[in-house]
């Protein structure tokens, strides 16, 4: 088990994971909270290596609705 963040949203990180592997990689996405406001993120786990990329920020919202689907 890997924890991809300690910032995830309440409720961008109950609903179901988005998670898609391909290709040998798993790219994950969730939402972070901090004080800032509201960031989808993604990371990539590469099945070759065994390592994570660093977390990216995708784009950002004003709530906990606007989480990546």
């Amino acid at each position: 088990m890997h924890i991809v963040s300690d910032q995830g949203s309440e409720r961008a990180t109950n609903d179901k994971g988005k998670i898609i592997t391909y290709d040998g990689l798993t790219h994950v996405t969730w939402q972070d909270v901090t004080r800032e406001g509201y960031f989808n993120r993604v990371r990539t786990l590469d099945h070759a290596t065994g390592k994570w990329s660093a977390p990216v920020t995708l784009d950002s919202g004003v709530d906990n609705r606007a989480r990546a689907v």
